[in-house]
């Protein structure tokens, strides 16, 4: 029998990506999006063998945050993947990050991290909803998932949307949904004061 006070999970083994840090003309770097996907891995096994089925070189990550990872820039904009349970695969919260880790964590009322109300103004909130989503990926062997983490409002919406689909199927039996991840760029026009596209 299980621990009943245990959050389940299953192992990652690493992450997919749609963006990375360019370097910029004063020295920093910013961020970037890509126009297909990148896998991340503290495996180079498991990068290698993502390489070796979605193209790209497979190199050590420079400036990975933590320990020693491996990077591979796909030509892949499309993956199959199987989606587990949902309360495995999903979770979504507006977030606050500093250096020093996660400051703020809130479902839209309350901040869980404290028990408290949540904290932003809502005209100008701090927070980024931030989404997790977690894959597995079916050409590859093996017991792990890829977590893909989007602070995009269209992927918050769209995925809450979906997850909500894939719960009602869960519901009827099929514990295991099998789906394909889509790299879709979009833009967004606004309309300035003087009625034209900016």
């Amino acid at each position: 029998m299980p621990i009943l006070t245990l959050q389940k999970r299953l192992r990652q083994a690493g992450q997919i990506r749609i963006g990375a840090k360019v370097a910029t003309k004063n020295g920093g770097n910013r961020p970037s999006k890509l126009e297909s996907f990148r896998v991340t891995s503290a495996d180079q096994s498991v990068v290698q063998a993502v390489a070796e089925i979605y193209g790209g070189d497979p190199q050590v990550w420079e400036g990975a945050a933590v320990g020693k990872q491996w990077e591979v820039y796909t030509k892949a904009t499309e993956m199959d993947v199987i989606v587990p349970p949902s309360a495995i695969a999903f979770s979504q919260f507006f977030e606050l990050w500093s250096g020093s880790g996660c400051v703020r964590r809130c479902d839209g009322v309350t901040e869980v991290l404290t028990n408290s109300p949540c904290l932003c103004d809502q005209e100008k909130p701090e927070c980024k909803p931030t989404t997790r989503l977690n894959l597995i990926l079916a050409a590859l062997d093996g017991i792990g998932v890829f977590t893909l983490v989007s602070h995009g409002f269209n992927s918050a919406a769209e995925l809450g949307g979906s997850m909500e689909v894939l719960q009602v199927m869960q519901s009827h039996g099929i514990s295991m949904v099998p789906g394909r991840l889509m790299f879709e760029q979009r833009q967004s026009k606004s309309i300035g004061a003087d009625g034209k596209p900016q």
